[in-house]
């Protein structure tokens, strides 16, 4: 854990999210900055974190993550959700997106495999929320960035 002396500069973590337009091409950056004490204990190297790193293709409930940090499914969400604002459940699938998006360029394996070495049940699952989240579909997504 880190300590803040009286009179000490404080330490941010900041997370910066592209503004995408119509078109899906990033016009700017917005940034979330929370105070490193508070995010610490979710940090690197967080036993959850890492679990979530090794293991993301492998169903996860909230219970097994809460009790690797010795914490009741509750407090933990409350605790997760305060240090990095977002929920247990959905930084899972924000993981699981972004390693789609790797496998998408990385790789010539198609979407359903993809979907299902990331953690999505099937393919549609995947497109569904990897439309929601970057708004294009991974066919388009692969043929945009795999060629660049």
């Amino acid at each position: 854990m880190v300590t803040r002396h009286p009179g000490s500069p404080a330490w941010y973590v900041t997370s910066k999210i592209p503004l995408k337009n119509k078109a899906g091409r990033i016009i700017g950056l917005a940034g979330v900055s929370r105070d490193l004490q508070q995010a610490a204990r979710f940090a690197r190297p967080s036993p959850v974190l890492d679990h979530i790193r090794k293991r993301f293709a492998a169903s996860m409930e909230v219970e097994a993550l809460a009790k690797l940090v010795g914490m009741s499914a509750r407090s933990f969400q409350r605790h997760f959700k305060k240090a990095l604002h977002i929920a247990p459940t959905a930084y899972i699938r924000q993981f699981r997106i972004g390693k789609a998006c790797q496998m998408l360029i990385e790789t010539d394996e198609t979407i359903h495999t993809i979907a299902l070495e990331t953690g999505f049940s099937d393919h549609s699952h995947l497109v569904r929320e990897f439309t929601r989240a970057l708004h294009i579909t991974p066919g388009a997504y692969r043929t945009r960035y795999q060629s660049v």
